[in-house]
């Protein structure tokens, strides 16, 4: 964030923490005040949950770009599945899975469709050159 001077790594552990932790409100705190702009602190914060808004409008559009009416991302905070345990500002774990299950079916059967399609012709499509007198085509 180009207005507080801070990098991707500490504004995502920002956009990350919840309730905005006693640590990263500190930090926040020092950091703005050491570069005598603690009075935009409100304003950083803002634009924080400003930036988790618009990544639910990004995953609301993207899901329905799909046609999947049917799910609710309910994007909020939630322990990750690994061995850290971290709560991050995610898609709820199980719609995530919803996703993945419904991605890898298109997946699968847009490989299937390809498939079929390249079985069906004995030798692969060549594309012809145009014309060499055509100017648009000095690269190729």
């Amino acid at each position: 964030m180009v207005l507080a001077n801070i990098g991707l790594t500490k504004l995502y552990n920002l956009y990350h923490d919840s309730l905005l932790g006693l640590e990263n409100i500190q930090w926040l705190q020092n950091h703005l005040r050491v570069m005598d702009k603690l009075n935009i602190y409100d304003h950083v914060v803002d634009l924080i949950k400003e930036l988790r808004a618009k990544q639910e409008e990004l995953d609301r559009l993207i899901i329905e770009s799909y046609g999947w009416t049917d799910i609710e991302i309910n994007l909020g905070f939630y322990k990750t599945e690994n061995e850290n345990t971290i709560i991050r500002f995610d898609i709820h774990p199980k719609v995530k899975n919803e996703i993945l299950k419904r991605l890898l079916l298109l997946n699968q059967a847009r490989h299937k469709a390809e498939k079929g399609e390249h079985l069906s012709t004995n030798s692969p499509k060549r594309l012809r050159k145009k014309d060499n007198n055509n100017s648009s085509n000095l690269l190729f």
